[in-house]
Formats: structure tokens, C-alpha cells, sequence
């Protein structure tokens, strides 16, 4: 399922699965009733397999430029592997509670690491400093990415600029 979605089969049909895992469509159906299940298995699943992508490197060391240097790295790598993933789930997240609250739980802690990495360069806890990690949050978003990528038509060097100079002027680089 991962490798379809990726390779851009936005939800992939179930039959595509199946001869992808090289199975039926009764042995898919066996396992998960519907294709909403199967979906939801994916996005918990991806938890599990793509946790590390979450993460950036040495938060909160060394100066501003270096800080923001990696955060856009670590964005960037994160939606160029699983982007396609971390979309679907966001769709589906519209009509499907359990996928809902698993995409939640990732936005959190994407902003939480944010929080974290750039806290030696946004002074210490304020409205002021949580309103600077909401906007570098959500301009480095799976959401700002697919507008980015899909509609703007940007490769990832372009994403990478164009980031790097906002959350720049943001942390006051």
C-alpha cells in the first residue's frame, strides 16, 4: 500500500493492492473488511515505520541559520519520502474519525518538534513565541507541500529556498 500511494495512486484501488502483495481480493477482504480498514492500518502502520522521519537532527543546537538550516532539511526529507502518505491520510482524516485522530497526533508532534528545535532562538514561552511556532509549522506543512508541489508546480530545491528564507525572517536570522 505504502509503495503504491507513493508512486502516486491516490487511494490505491484494492485490486492494485492485492497484486501488488501478490494476493487475491477475498485474501485482502479477510484481513481487512473494507478498504476504509485497510487504510486505516496503513496510517498506523506508518507511525510505526516512518517514525524516525519525525524527527531533526540535534534540535535546538547551534545558531539560528544552522537551526533553520535543518528543520527545512528534515521537512523536506520527511514529505519527499512519505508526503504522499501523510496527503491520503490527511484526505481521508475528513471522513474517517480513527485516521482523524492519528493525523492529529502527527500534526502535534511535527509542531512540538518544531517548538522544541527553534525554543534557543524564540526566547522564552509566549503567545508572541507560540504564534512564531505556528506559523514556521504550518508553512512547512504536508499541506504547503502538495499546494507546492501539485499546483505550484515547485521541485524541492525551490521548496528548500523559499522555506529556508521564511522561517528565517521568522527566528530573525
Amino acid at each position: 500500500m505504502f509503495d503504491l500511494i507513493v508512486e502516486g495512486h491516490l487511494p490505491p484501488a484494492v485490486d492494485q493492492v492485492a497484486r501488488r502483495a501478490g494476493v487475491s481480493t477475498a485474501t485482502i477482504f479477510r484481513y481487512f473488511g473494507t478498504l476504509d480498514d485497510l487504510q486505516q492500518e496503513t496510517v498506523a502502520r506508518f507511525v510505526e515505520r516512518f517514525d524516525h522521519l519525525l524527527e531533526i537532527d540535534r534540535p535546538g543546537e547551534g545558531s539560528a541559520t544552522s537551526l533553520v538550516r535543518r528543520f527545512v532539511d528534515s521537512r523536506i526529507t520527511l514529505f519527499s519520502t512519505v508526503g504522499p502518505v501523510m496527503h491520503l491520510a490527511w484526505v481521508r482524516s475528513l471522513d474517517q474519525p480513527r485516521i482523524a485522530a492519528a493525523v492529529r497526533e502527527n500534526r502535534r508532534r511535527l509542531r512540538d518538534a518544531t517548538e522544541e528545535h527553534f525554543a534557543s532562538v524564540l526566547g522564552p514561552r509566549s503567545a508572541r513565541r507560540s504564534g512564531l511556532v505556528d506559523a514556521i509549522d504550518g508553512m512547512c506543512s504536508i499541506e504547503a507541500w502538495v499546494s507546492l508541489t501539485r499546483i505550484h508546480d515547485r521541485s524541492p530545491d525551490e521548496i528548500r529556498r523559499a522555506w529556508t528564507a521564511g522561517v528565517s525572517r521568522l527566528v530573525g536570522s
